[in-house]
């Protein structure tokens, strides 16, 4: 029962490629697979909220792509989903270094509480690994390694914050 069902499973995909490539049309998969990774790519850093106009321009673009395609206009697909991966770049571009600043922001206070609670003379392992971090971020932030800077201060946080409750 088991390898019939198999059988069935290998026959039914055999025929889905089989369709796929006579039909003649090319899909832009490709293109809509970079948009969706853009998205994706962009959501990472906040994108909803630090650049909410062009990451809905970019969802929405990807969205009128699939739309195109059931459409069968495979040249317009392609097209709209291009520019849907420029609105996601642009989406990260403007969302990561806001993300950054407001990360070391973050570090930063909380480095404060964890001072104003003597964790540098009672968890002095977390509260220098949390200055260090913090110093590393800010180095990155003005060298325009967002991201890095973002990843910094976010370990930075955790580190202040860890040395605050101990």
């Amino acid at each position: 029962m088991k390898s019939n069902r198999s059988l069935w499973v290998v026959l039914f995909a055999a025929l889905c490629v089989a369709a796929m490539i006579g039909c003649g049309e090319k899909v832009p998969i490709r293109e809509m697979s970079e948009a969706k990774l853009a998205i994706s790519k962009a959501e990472s850093v906040k994108a909803d909220k630090y650049a909410p106009d062009e990451i809905k321009a970019a969802r929405g673009g990807l969205m009128e792509s699939h739309s195109l395609v059931m459409k069968d206009d495979q040249d317009k697909a392609a097209k709209e989903a291009d520019g849907a991966r420029i609105k996601a770049e642009d989406a990260y571009n403007k969302a990561v270094p806001l993300l950054a600043k407001d990360t070391i922001s973050a570090a930063e206070k909380s480095l404060e509480e964890a001072t104003d609670a003597y964790a540098e003379s009672l968890a002095r392992n977390e509260y220098l690994r949390a200055q260090e971090g913090v110093k590393d971020s800010n180095k990155k932030f003005e060298d325009k390694d967002f991201y890095n800077a973002y990843l910094k201060a976010s370990a930075a946080d955790g580190d202040a914050r860890k040395a605050r409750d101990i």
